[in-house]
């Protein structure tokens, strides 16, 4: 008797990071101009990535970091510097092919200044982590006429495309005074929730733009929360999609008369991520023939399959006294969260997610005069899901929102809005065989019963090829057994004898 095993190469795509790398980048900003500098309230940085270029084993990234610097010059006047620093870098990458579509994540991981006269004097650690789609092609039997089968089923992904989206947003303000000076504007944007329904894929996020200028003599704040959502079709339904929103440039128009300016934000947000297709899929796991020997050749792809994103919401709260020798606190002016930042992920069962931001306020003391004051607002959440055997990605926090209150005029109470989002990679093995060898007949009992007593731990299928019958027959006959025996059983199969 001959087999018939149909073969199907079957293809997985996947996501793999190269190892990141750190690069330090540094300025030096001149206050003389301005009045020197008494006091740094603080410093904000981002990065973004301009261009990427694959190569054989490396890629080469270009970019740039935005430093703002908010501070007191020796005058107790509020002033602000903005500074933008290129860089290139060349990563080496295992596996990385020109070919092959790469995306980097670049984030400041620490940041540092240093007052020398009328010199600020900023470093910057930036972290940069290069992400392709590496595909991993393996040939596996599908079907195997005439001989008798077991069935895996197993999930595989095709890369669809990199999420690469522009989204204009624009607002206006009216503040109904002389705005004299802009001292801070930022615009920073998160991704609140993807979904796929039918074929259409939608990405719900929302902008937050801080400004902080001075009117009329006041340190005023400003502060506007613009949500946005994204729609595109695809191919499929069957989607995977990962987003994290930035900001690609902003900028601030003043409009409006003299005594009531107008200001305009105009910003593009840039979507950036991945779309993935998946597909259920069949292979053969074991087989064996009644007829003949069978020698079989198994194949396993162990991959890191990307699902949906998760997100989880954490409400943080602290609170800090500013110092000794500072004047109470007459009135808080602005209040902006200058880091966030993800310590640890962990938990099989039940997540937890702890972290650290920092929030500087700036504020009126009794005597009139502006000052800062830098709290630190430690973090630990508790998510309903655990990681499992699960691999954690990426993991982005953003500030939605910050509220802050003084106790007994010189105490601190803040309180956060913070969004994590997280990537997460299931390992999922897809397992088959890739290769069958048609042996020398076997020998057939012929006799028309077979009394079988199974070994505590064998699986029906094991029984199934020891008694040269089909798991089904065996069921149909022993209604009463399980799929995994205990030892304890006495199978009774009768046979239709040949001639």
């Amino acid at each position: 008797m001959s087999i018939n095993a149909v073969y199907q190469p079957i293809s997985i795509d996947y996501e793999k990071s190269c190892q990141p790398k750190q690069i330090l980048l540094g300025c030096n900003m001149d206050t003389s101009s301005k009045g020197g500098v008494s006091k740094v309230f603080f410093v904000k940085s981002n990065a973004q990535i301009t261009k990427v270029v694959p190569m054989t084993g490396q890629v080469k990234i270009s970019g740039y970091v935005n430093i703002k610097v908010v501070y007191l010059n020796t005058e107790k006047r509020c002033e602000s510097f903005d500074y933008i620093t290129d860089f290139v870098e060349d990563i080496e990458c295992d596996g990385l092919t020109e070919d092959m579509q790469v995306r980097v994540n670049a984030k400041v991981v620490d940041s540092e200044y240093q007052i020398g006269g009328d010199q600020i004097k900023i470093q910057v650690v930036v972290e940069l982590r290069p992400i392709f789609v590496e595909s991993k092609t393996q040939q596996y039997v599908v079907s195997a006429e005439g001989a008798l089968v077991k069935d895996s089923e197993s999930c595989n992904q095709s890369f669809v495309d990199f999420v690469d989206r522009e989204i204009e947003i624009a607002e206006e303000y009216d503040s109904g005074m002389n705005v004299e000076k802009i001292l801070f504007f930022d615009v920073t944007a998160g991704v609140e929730d993807v979904s796929c329904t039918g074929d259409i894929v939608s990405v719900k996020g929302r902008a937050n733009v801080e400004i902080i200028y001075l009117a009329e003599g006041k340190v005023i704040e400003k502060s506007m929360d613009l949500p946005f959502e994204e729609e595109w079709r695809e191919k499929t339904s069957d989607l995977v999609v990962k987003a994290q929103a930035s900001i690609k440039n902003s900028k601030l128009v003043l409009q409006g008369t003299q005594d009531s300016a107008v200001m305009r934000v105009e910003a593009l947000c840039k979507l950036g991520g991945v779309v993935m297709s998946e597909n259920c899929l069949e292979t053969v796991e074991d087989m064996f023939c009644p007829e003949a020997e069978v020698d079989c050749q198994y194949s396993v792809c162990d991959y890191n399959r990307q699902t949906q994103p998760l997100h989880c919401h954490i409400n943080a709260s602290g609170s800090e006294a500013i110092d000794d020798s500072a004047a109470d606190v007459k009135q808080v002016l602005a209040a902006h969260a200058v880091n966030c930042t993800v310590a640890d992920v962990s938990g099989r069962e039940e997540m937890t997610i702890s972290g650290m931001a920092e929030v500087a306020v700036i504020y009126l003391d009794e005597n009139d005069e502006v000052d800062c004051k830098r709290v630190e607002v430690p973090f630990v959440e508790k998510c309903q899901y655990g990681l499992g055997d699960d691999k954690l990605m990426d993991c982005t926090p953003y500030v939605k929102d910050v509220t802050v209150k003084v106790k007994r005029d010189r105490e601190f109470e803040i309180n956060l809005d913070i969004d994590v989002t997280m990537d997460i990679a299931q390992r999922t093995i897809v397992k088959g065989i890739s290769e069958v060898v048609e042996g020398e007949a076997r020998q057939v009992d012929r006799v028309a019963i077979s009394i079988y007593t199974p070994k505590q731990g064998e699986s029906l299928w094991d029984v199934a090829k020891q008694l040269a019958v089909s798991d089904k027959e065996i069921l149909a006959q022993n209604p009463d057994i399980g799929d995994v025996m205990t030892g304890a059983e006495r199978l009774v199969v009768y046979r239709e004898l040949k001639v």
